[in-house]
């Protein structure tokens, strides 16, 4: 068996990521519609949508190297999403939804964050610089997203999920 060259692990990260990203856009179209907090479910939105722009600019990297935009599915994909369906599936108060919402939303992020970053760096040794900044472009749009469900988490749903959690606990 051939020893993989660093193509090959570009290759496949990149392939895994555009898995990732395809199967994002659905998820986070189910979550923003079982998201209470209007801003967070407008936020799920324009993520869905960065993340079917990231597919379009995977697919450009691939043919760019005449390599096949892969649909494998990712193992790891598939276990946080059924991981969140059974969380989510469970019966809860909008609030607690939605900070379990925002909780699986970022679990996969970072998964991103983790991809774009690596496929960036190795990138960059081989001097792919075109590939290099564009990985870091999605990378920098990643952790920006990152950022505000953060900040909704932080400055409302958290807050909201706490107040009703506390509320109940008082009243057992």
């Amino acid at each position: 068996m051939p020893q993989p060259r660093l193509d090959d692990v570009i290759k496949a990260e990149t392939q895994a990521l555009y898995s990732v990203e395809t199967r994002v856009s659905d998820a986070f179209l189910v979550l923003s519609g079982l998201a209470d907090d209007r801003d967070l479910a407008r936020l799920l939105q324009i993520v869905r949508r960065q993340s079917q722009g990231h597919v379009e600019v995977l697919e450009g990297l691939c043919a760019d190297r005449n390599w096949t935009a892969d649909e494998r599915p990712s193992r790891t994909m598939q276990s946080m999403w059924e991981e969140a369906r059974t969380m989510i599936g469970a019966s809860h108060p909008d609030p607690v939804l939605d900070a379990m919402i925002v909780a699986e939303a970022q679990r996969v992020g970072h998964l991103k964050i983790a991809g774009y970053g690596t496929v960036a760096a190795l990138a960059k040794r081989m001097g792919y610089h075109e590939a290099a900044e564009t990985f870091a472009r999605l990378l920098r749009e990643e952790r920006e997203a990152d950022g505000r469900l953060s900040g909704i988490a932080e400055t409302r749903v958290n807050a909201r999920a706490a107040s009703l959690s506390l509320s109940h606990q008082t009243r057992l």
